[in-house]
């Protein structure tokens, strides 16, 4: 049997994923082939049950595939602020200052912050 193609559900069809778990009959294969996808993905959708039911209070999160923690979103803001200001006076930046400076934003905010390249790149880039 040939291995099927991973498939990356938005948000909103893993909510339907959910409801049709829940129909009277429904079983894990039934909804994987009604999705096309693999059992192993329903049960994984079926164990964040409640992480995803109480994401779906957030209107902003439909349609999305990937959640990215709140946490990083403010630092990254607030880090493209500041780093708007800094180009606009003429500095040069490196990721090294970059990421020193999420590192004070977030301490500011009392918040722990530990910036990874990936993180920098998708932030700045």
């Amino acid at each position: 049997m040939a291995c099927k193609k991973r498939v990356d559900l938005s948000f909103d069809v893993k909510l339907q994923v959910l409801d049709a778990l829940e129909n009277p009959g429904a079983t894990i294969m039934k909804v994987a082939e009604k999705f096309s996808i693999s059992k192993s993905q329903v049960g994984r959708i079926k164990q964040s049950k409640e992480s995803l039911r109480e994401l779906q209070q957030s209107p902003s999160i439909l349609g999305k595939k990937r959640i990215q923690d709140q946490e990083q979103n403010d630092v990254g803001g607030a880090l493209a602020h500041w780093m708007t200001d800094k180009v606009a006076q003429g500095a040069r930046l490196s990721g090294h200052l970059l990421k020193k400076k999420a590192i004070e934003l977030a301490a500011s905010k009392g918040e722990s912050f530990n910036p990874s390249n990936g993180w920098l790149y998708r932030c700045c880039v």
